[in-house]
């Protein structure tokens, strides 16, 4: 029932002409369902041992597959695909443009001289919300829900009591525990942090079960999703010292 649509262009003639097409339908789809790949790669054919330029939208292909065999909290940010080549070159200024645009690029990376993707992005552009823009947001909570799915589905059909709605507020609250990032737990998809005043903040909290007399249970709850790392920045701070030797 939650579905990422993997896509991109085909093969266009130059490199402004694969950034434009690929901006084009970033920006027609606008969805945090949706994931356009912008640049193409170049790969050996295992068949013919011959190096082909793949256009996006098999680049798209692969990532689609790295997405399906990995954890929903794992960010495809910075992973290194299989390729021999880019077809294009694109500046840092080209690569930001296709951030801003919810476009994922790939590029090599200058130390290791592998390619990578650049970061896990959707299409989503109506605002900065990690839950709709980061792929890895989408991910965790779609996982969420599928869980929840799962946890509550068999309270389907059960009698509109007290007792009822008491057991699906603690099936929820089990599920959300079941899922806190700890050294227990490494593969939990929500985490504690600190709050706006300084003070620990739980991986979840305020959940509440309302039923509304006829048929339906709302269920609603506060957490914390684990985020990814896209940048890293150092400060440092240097200064002269004063050294002084006697005998």
């Amino acid at each position: 029932k939650e579905r990422i649509f993997f896509g991109g262009p085909g093969l266009e003639l130059n490199a402004q002409a694969q950034k434009e097409a690929a901006i084009a339908l970033a920006r027609e789809l606008q969805s945090e369902r949706a994931v356009i790949v912008g640049t193409p790669v170049r790969r050996r054919n295992l068949r013919t041992g011959q190096v082909d330029d793949l256009p996006p939208l098999h680049v798209a292909a692969m990532l689609a597959g790295m997405w399906c065999a990995a954890r929903p909290e794992v960010p495809l940010t910075n992973k290194t695909i299989y390729a021999q080549g880019l077809t294009y070159r694109y500046s840092q200024v080209d690569l930001e443009d296709f951030l801003k645009e919810g476009v994922v690029p790939i590029a090599q990376d200058p130390e290791q001289g592998t390619y990578i993707i650049v970061q896990g992005l959707t299409t989503w552009r109506k605002d900065t919300n990690p839950m709709r823009r980061k792929l890895q947001g989408v991910s965790i909570r779609d996982y969420l829900t599928r869980k929840l799915r799962l946890y509550t589905k068999k309270f389907v059909g059960a009698v509109g009591d007290a007792t009822t709605v008491e057991s699906i507020l603690n099936a929820v609250e089990t599920a959300l525990a079941e899922e806190v990032r700890g050294g227990r737990n490494p593969e939990g998809v929500l985490t504690t942090g600190t709050g706006p005043d300084g003070e620990p903040e739980p991986a979840y909290k305020n959940i509440t079960a309302v039923f509304d007399g006829i048929e339906l249970v709302a269920v609603e709850f506060e957490a914390h999703p684990v985020g990814e790392v896209a940048y890293i920045t150092v400060t440092a701070f240097l200064t002269p010292t004063r050294i002084v030797r006697s005998a």
